[in-house]
């Protein structure tokens, strides 16, 4: 049997180490808003596309990775993907985000309709940044003969 000092130096020294964390918020903190990684960075995953794109013809889709405040270079993975709202077109690239817009030019679409670009940035293991996406709609007119 573990006494009551002895069980409070484990757990003292479990917490230490990051072994077990403290369930609690502190005090007078709201805890549905307690960011759980507070050494961490936030960041915005911001996607441009054209408003509207021909059929047949190709559309370039950007994203862009900012820090959420202040300052700072977010470097991990960025990934672009694009897909028909109905239907079974995908085309989907991945890039090391290099700190600048990145962009993706799709194959000839050939369906009218709506499609939607998701980027999603995916952080380093080793950074500070926290991972985010975004999401925009661009819409594939008919071709006027």
């Amino acid at each position: 049997m573990v006494t009551g000092t002895l069980a409070r130096a484990i757990v003292a020294l479990t917490m230490s180490i990051g072994l077990v964390t403290s369930a609690g918020a502190a005090a007078g903190a709201d805890p549905c808003c307690v960011d759980p990684y507070p050494g961490y960075v936030r960041t915005t995953t911001t996607v441009t596309t054209p408003g509207t794109v021909k059929k047949m013809r190709t559309a370039t889709v950007c994203a862009t990775v900012s820090v959420a405040s202040g300052t700072g270079s977010p470097v991990g993975t960025l990934t672009l993907t694009v897909t028909k709202n109905v239907g079974s077109f995908s085309q989907s690239a991945s890039y090391a985000y290099p700190g600048v817009p990145v962009c993706l030019i799709t194959t000839k679409l050939r369906r009218k309709g709506g499609y939607t670009v998701a980027a999603y940035y995916t952080r380093q293991p080793d950074s500070v940044y926290k991972s985010s996406a975004g999401l925009r709609g661009f819409d594939v007119v008919g071709r006027r003969r």
